[in-house]
């Protein structure tokens, strides 16, 4: 099946010079050939998972991400606490930002989380997957 997948993922995204792969998203966070992801990818992230990732421990063919849709802005700083206590790395994922809907991210919850990530007291490192998962496959022992 890996080798039959590793070919298929080979047709659908051809080696080009200009095209980098860094990052996955597992559709609806469903995790399935990881090892194809893990040789082509710096990421792998999920969906609706329940916590952080650690990242001495993390698999970074499928890294943790937490749902921020529909969060109120206390339920998005608890989870930052709560990784940030753990020396964990926290991954939001979210549809869209706005002030309401269906698979939102409340904008204001979202502000009030960026404003706090941003303060450099706070001593958050804010980046891309692919900026963080790189560094932390970097400094991991081999």
């Amino acid at each position: 099946m890996c080798a039959r997948t590793n070919r298929k993922v080979q047709s659908v995204m051809p080696d080009l010079p200009s095209v980098q792969r860094e990052s996955f998203t597992w559709p609806e966070g469903k995790r399935s050939y990881v090892p194809v992801i893990a040789r082509h990818f710096i990421v792998g992230r999920g969906a609706r998972d329940e916590t952080h990732n650690h990242p001495l421990f993390c698999d970074l063919a499928q890294a943790t991400g937490l749902d921020a849709d529909g969060a109120e802005p206390g339920r998005l700083m608890d989870r930052l606490h709560a990784a940030v206590a753990d020396g964990g790395w926290l991954i939001l994922t979210c549809h869209d930002v706005a002030d309401e809907g269906r698979q939102t991210t409340l904008a204001e919850a979202l502000d009030g989380l960026c404003r706090y990530a941003a303060e450099p007291a706070n001593g958050i490192w804010v980046d891309t997957v692919e900026a963080i998962g790189a560094h932390i496959q970097e400094a991991r022992p081999s």
